[in-house]
């Protein structure tokens, strides 16, 4: 159990669970809600930093230790990525000393759009990371275009499974929560939480448009080696502190990905840190 409480990833020392640079000790410019140390009751790493460049630059570092790892243990590195805000987090990736030839790139979840399209996470990914970063365009798994969604999500199993064998075991999957506390396209309430077997899944009826979509399994995500995700802003709160309890937690997508998985990241800024509770006793 862990908690990165941090001004800057240049500080020290390293947290002993994800070797992220960090502060054991509280900066003073943080909130007195935290206390001189902090430490949350679940099965993960939670850090959280003052400002969003901070926790760009120490989820992209967290990145690249992965891949360094993976690609010394395997000779890849596979990592699922989410849509949203979050591609703008891997900004600080262009100029990284990695092997790009070695990273392959899926999405946790896409739309039935062309992959031009507004609405593509395809797109954003593209927009603000795969255009500046020489990943060969064999590595990128796109959705493919001009089909439904059951045949996109028979297809995008299909080529996964080639890739990473039949343990279907990403690396990462990086993925962000919306405000009702869903992740990829798995929402609450959703028959999609339910799926066993399929790692790949069709969503026709989504509740946030389009409604077409495919979208990573509870099965995919508990296959992965690693999650992360990220989340900022004082908007994503109170879901941050309902999606973490361990009670309020298993209504929640998310929550039940930060539960039922061993290995699980969560990166914060100061503002949707702001209504976790605080344990200054340990």
């Amino acid at each position: 159990v862990c908690v990165c409480v941090c001004d800057s990833v240049d500080a020290s020392p390293s947290c002993v669970l994800c070797s992220l640079p960090c502060l054991a000790l509280m900066p003073a410019s943080l909130p007195a809600l935290f206390g001189p140390t902090s430490f949350y009751q679940s099965k993960m790493a939670t850090h959280v930093y003052t400002s969003k460049d901070a926790v760009a630059q120490a989820f992209c570092g967290f990145i690249l230790r992965l891949a360094a790892e993976s690609i010394a243990a395997r000779g890849k590195f596979s990592v699922a990525v989410s849509g949203g805000s979050l591609p703008q987090l891997l900004e600080g990736l262009h100029s990284a000393p990695t092997d790009w030839n070695k990273w392959y790139i899926f999405f946790a979840d896409e739309r039935v759009v062309p992959l031009d399209h507004a609405d593509s996470n395809y797109k954003a990914v593209r927009d603000a990371f795969l255009s500046k970063v020489p990943i060969p365009a064999e590595n990128i798994v796109a959705i493919k275009p001009g089909v439904g969604a059951s045949d996109a999500a028979h297809d995008y199993e299909a080529r996964m499974t080639s890739i990473l064998g039949p343990s279907m075991a990403l690396d990462v999957a990086l993925l962000g929560m919306g405000p009702d506390g869903h992740t990829c396209s798995l929402f609450p309430g959703h028959a999609l939480l339910q799926e066993k077997s399929r790692f790949v899944a069709p969503i026709e009826d989504s509740p946030k448009p389009p409604p077409s979509r495919i979208t990573l399994t509870l099965p995919a995500l508990a296959a992965a080696r690693s999650v992360a995700f990220a989340s900022l802003g004082e908007s994503k709160a109170t879901m941050v502190q309902q999606v973490l309890d361990p009670e309020a937690g298993r209504a929640l997508p998310a929550g039940v990905v930060t539960a039922m998985h061993p290995n699980v990241h969560w990166f914060l800024d100061q503002p949707a840190a702001s209504r976790l509770p605080a344990r200054s006793d340990l």
